[in-house]
């Protein structure tokens, strides 16, 4: 398993990636296809917040995070806006493995990853609270940068 900064010739394959994961993966109360927005795949892009997960030469994952204009506390932020793995790839650590990417991805921008997860989506709440972390009653989560073994 390959994890990776995406690049422009990328954006065909995610986009086909969002449509294959809404088609396998719909879930009532979660967004059907997340990338497809028009300019938000090279938005993110252009500021290097796409990262991937590889099996061979085919993408089964991604997660898409910008450094925030706000701070938590006195920590500087970036914010985790989404991450997905490809339904048959699921449980073999490729979301651990994108998290701790980006980890060492931001680590010099900022000091700790910001998520906001809905409450039924019981999949990304396990792996997050794997993680050293803050939680609040809302559900947002701040994983640390700086200590990757805490």
């Amino acid at each position: 398993m390959l994890t990776r900064l995406a690049e422009a010739n990328d954006i065909a394959a995610l986009l086909a990636l969002d449509e294959e994961i809404a088609t396998l993966d719909a879930v009532e109360g979660f967004p059907e296809r997340v990338i497809e927005t028009p300019g938000l795949p090279e938005w993110f892009l252009e500021r290097g917040g796409i990262l991937l997960a590889l099996d061979d030469d085919r993408i089964v994952g991604y997660l898409l995070g910008r450094v925030a204009g706000w701070m938590h506390g006195n920590r500087s932020v970036v914010c985790l806006e989404h991450i997905t793995v490809h339904p048959h790839f699921r449980r073999r650590g490729i979301a651990t493995r994108l998290l701790e990417f980006a980890r060492e991805h931001y680590r010099g921008s900022a000091d700790c990853l910001h998520a906001s997860i809905h409450p039924k989506n019981a999949a990304s709440l396990a792996l997050l609270r794997r993680l050293p972390a803050e939680e609040s009653e809302r559900v947002l989560v701040y994983i640390h940068l700086q200590h990757p073994g805490r």
